[in-house]
């Protein structure tokens, strides 16, 4: 008995150490190639599918990891982790935000790092599957089919001890990133950000349609409020942005409606920068809940004509990284649903559970939502 159990570890051993070198093998061959191509190529989608159903619905356990260690591993900070932790859901998958914010903010962070992690965390059924779409994916990037650009790594861009010298990665690939994962330095900022706003003392934020210069440096408010909208929200965005700016407090002074399609020349300059600082001067941001909203929260287009729509996902990832900051308390988030859109939002499960989305007015209930604005305790977003 005891020379046929040897016999049976012995090759057990054998079969698992034939399977650790297979691992080693593809991850050599992935090592110059940026983790961006899994975003960018046909094979490289199919073998981040295959990682995200390996990884995201397994059962954590003392033996078993899951997709937090994987971030972890990657050289997520824990707040991050909790950032992403409070996306996953229905309509988010925490693997793929995990990869795809490291693709989209590490330069040497390459494909080979990412299966190097899932072996030292022993995911060997996703590295088993992904591995079949190397050579593939290898072919894709040869017969240039994707836009590529080479790129230089330092000392961190190594596998196995293996210094890399280069980094070949998709040129287009630039999603919108959160800026809790990817802040703007401050040396390297160029922001005009004097013709959008100045301190609250001196107020020149542009909230009402293009006006005059001289009426605009004298302006003064009591609140202030952003908008965040999709295309198909326009038409109530107006509507909410007038009622808002109607309502004055008892010292006659209105409230203050940034809509980001009104200063798109200056914030185009640096959205990643001018956008973040706007929020920090809000009391409050008004989502305008429709269908367009949700589809650019769960997939953002770049390409969008409305700069608001742009925007949207960027924008609700700075409010969730302040409520998990805040220990999950409230903040000033008002959301107004259109009539025409009530039952649809309602019952959607993005809507259910993204708790900071809950406190909504309908579109007949703009007047009752500048009213309480108005009457409301200061509490400034900041980051």
């Amino acid at each position: 008995m005891e020379i046929k159990r040897d016999a049976y570890l012995a090759e057990e051993k054998e079969e698992r150490d034939n399977l650790i070198e297979s691992f080693k093998s593809s991850i050599n061959k992935t090592k110059n190639l940026h983790a961006n191509l899994l975003f960018s190529t046909q094979s490289g989608h199919m073998m981040l599918k295959d990682i995200c159903r390996l990884v995201t619905y397994i059962d954590p356990s003392m033996v078993h990891k899951d997709w937090r260690d994987l971030a972890v591993c990657l050289g997520y900070s824990g707040n991050e982790v909790k950032c992403i932790n409070n996306l996953k859901g229905n309509v988010y998958d925490p693997t793929e935000i995990v990869l795809q914010y490291y693709a989209a903010t590490k330069d040497d962070g390459t494909i080979g790092h990412i299966l190097q992690a899932l072996l030292e965390l022993k995911f060997l059924a996703a590295l088993r599957e992904a591995q079949q779409h190397i050579d593939a994916l290898l072919i894709e990037v040869e017969s240039e089919k994707v836009d590529l650009v080479e790129t230089q790594a330092g000392e961190k861009g190594k596998v196995n001890e293996n210094k890399i010298s280069n980094v070949l990665k998709a040129a287009d690939f630039k999603p919108l990133v959160p800026a809790i994962f990817n802040p703007v330095k401050a040396k390297e900022s160029t922001v005009k950000t004097q013709p959008i706003y100045r301190e609250r003392e001196d107020e020149s934020i542009q909230t009402q349609s293009r006006t005059p210069q001289s009426k605009k440096s004298s302006k003064q408010y009591c609140k202030y409020a952003m908008l965040s909208f999709a295309s198909d929200g326009y038409s109530t965005a107006l509507k909410v942005a007038a009622a808002l700016r109607a309502t004055k407090n008892k010292r006659g002074l209105p409230i203050g409606v940034l809509m980001l399609c009104e200063n798109e020349n200056q914030i185009l300059d640096n959205p990643g920068q001018i956008i973040p600082d706007l929020m920090a001067k809000m009391d409050f941001i008004v989502p305008i809940l429709t269908e367009g909203y949700f589809k650019a929260l769960k997939e953002p287009d770049l390409q969008a004509r409305l700069l608001d729509e742009r925007y949207i996902q960027f924008i609700n990832d700075m409010l969730v990284s302040k409520y998990i900051r805040d220990s999950c308390l409230n903040i000033q988030v008002r959301s107004v649903i259109p009539n025409n859109a009530i039952n649809s939002v309602y019952f959607r499960e993005e809507f259910i559970y993204h708790t900071i989305l809950n406190a909504w007015k309908s579109e007949d209930e703009i007047r009752s939502l500048a009213d309480s604005m108005i009457k409301s305790n200061k509490c400034v977003i900041t980051q």
